[in-house]
């Protein structure tokens, strides 16, 4: 197999990543049913994919605000070349109020879909990481405890 490569968040799409509010009106998105399009959104995701887990957890910001993170992944198969895989994501925009798309990675060189998953997992977090992160932060234990579980 080929050395491993991974490329971060080109923002491109994979076509079964649409937005389950799309053809709501206004009036209908105040009172959308946010389970439902998160289950739209999973039930869109091919077959073939792997869930990887949910990281999910309360971000501090200042004093009154915090932030929920509700992340989904998943790892897909490019079927245009083999042993090459995307990381995709549903999440919760906090600031938004809804539940988005993210085409987080693309990776190859991989024998399988588990060597991508962790490979590609790890790398994603370490990219994310900020200087300022500190060991106790729930963001730096919550991506901890997910490697662990994968």
């Amino acid at each position: 197999m080929a050395e491993s490569r991974i490329n971060f968040e080109d923002n491109s799409k994979l076509p079964f990543m649409t937005s389950p509010y799309r053809d709501l009106t206004d009036e209908e998105l105040e009172n959308v049913d946010h389970q439902a399009a998160l289950e739209r959104m999973q039930a869109a995701i091919p077959p073939d994919a792997t869930e990887l887990g949910c990281l999910a957890y309360e971000l501090d910001h200042s004093p009154g605000l915090s932030w929920r993170i509700e992340d989904h992944f998943y790892l897909v198969p490019n079927k245009q070349a083999k042993g090459s895989w995307f990381v995709v994501r549903i999440m919760w925009d906090d600031n938004w109020g809804n539940y988005q798309w993210s085409r987080d990675a693309m990776g190859s060189g991989y024998a399988n879909a588990d060597e991508a998953a962790r490979s590609m997992m790890t790398a994603l977090f370490e990219h994310w990481t900020h200087e300022d992160e500190e060991e106790h932060d729930p963001a730096v234990a919550a991506r901890r405890e997910f490697l662990k579980r994968l």
